[in-house]
């Protein structure tokens, strides 16, 4: 009988056990916001601009803000240039070796020009699409520039030419 008197603990009652779950899950779950709210990005709040004042004076543009400033810039993708790399022949009987980086192009020619003396050339241009443009400068003394069109096959070049020395006159390449 002495066993009867005898009070259980709160821990062994259905209550206190409740109320001892209850506070274990309460405790996990503060510890749980507590961790992940260090994990969520900092934002700063968005505050509603000021209504514009009516002046006389000019305003300042727009300030560019952090994520206007950080923006990534969108560039056009450019198609590939037709490969022109390699010895060409022309219907003069000049020989050009032409090395090519993307669309612009480097080149040597050499050949017999329009007065019959032998000269040496190098020059550098550029492809869009089928278009050839270059610029050179020869041995003769003489300088000049070149407009063409490259076939769909890629074989010839055909180019209206102006040179300081020679004129106008029309070259067709042939690659070799």
């Amino acid at each position: 009988m002495a066993e009867e008197g005898k009070q259980q603990s709160w821990w062994q009652t259905l209550p206190g056990v409740f109320t001892a779950i209850g506070a274990f899950l309460s405790a996990v779950t503060g510890l749980i916001v507590v961790l992940r709210h260090d994990d969520q990005p900092k934002t700063t709040p968005v505050t509603a601009p000021a209504a514009p004042a009516v002046t006389q004076q000019a305003q300042a543009p727009p300030q560019k803000t952090e994520r206007q400033a950080t923006k990534p810039e969108v560039r056009e993708i450019q198609p590939l240039a037709p490969n022109v790399a390699g010895i060409w022949r022309d219907n003069w009987g000049a020989v050009s070796q032409i090395v090519q980086n993307g669309s612009a192009f480097q080149f040597t020619a050499r050949g017999t020009s329009c007065r019959g003396q032998f000269y040496q050339s190098t020059g550098a241009g550029r492809i869009t699409g089928h278009t050839v443009q270059s610029n050179y400068q020869s041995s003769l003394p003489s300088q000049g520039t070149c407009s063409g069109t490259l076939s769909p096959d890629g074989a010839q070049i055909t180019s209206t030419c102006t040179d300081s020395l020679c004129g106008t006159f029309v070259s067709s390449s042939v690659r070799q």
